[in-house]
């Protein structure tokens, strides 16, 4: 699985990179974390995505992942994602990169993305692992 440099879209366009559609899906993610908005943040996981955080059990489903960031509290620091590698293999985007809060690393994260029939990202699967 390697990261393909550049495809054509069906109009014959260069698209962008595997890598820049990651960096602005993390930025959108950022944002929407950013201004606490559990709806635009759950609209960017699949219907039937999975949220693994560690000693919890599995959250399951765009629904319930939305309930999760209801619950999550906003923070006074930025949240941005430092991605270090990115995979892909057919329809999956494999982001595995630094969690930064403030800048700082906080941690790590593995997120699975879907790629969608119009091209866009979804995550199917989140798995943020903390530094402590």
């Amino acid at each position: 699985m390697i990261a393909i440099s550049r495809k054509v879209d069906r109009w014959g366009e260069l698209s962008m990179t595997v890598q820049d559609d990651v960096a602005s899906f993390n930025e959108e993610f950022a944002d929407g974390l950013a201004r606490s908005d559990a709806d635009r943040v759950s609209s960017l996981y699949t219907e039937d995505a999975v949220f693994l955080s560690q000693g919890a059990p599995p959250i399951r489903g765009r629904d319930e992942i939305r309930e999760l960031f209801l619950r999550m509290p906003s923070s006074s620091e930025p949240i941005t994602f430092d991605s270090r590698e990115i995979l892909e293999d057919g329809d999956l985007v494999v982001d595995i990169g630094t969690l930064l809060v403030g800048g700082v690393g906080f941690g790590k994260y593995v997120i699975v993305h879907r790629r969608q029939a119009d091209g866009s990202l979804k995550i199917a699967v989140d798995v943020p692992l903390g530094d402590n």
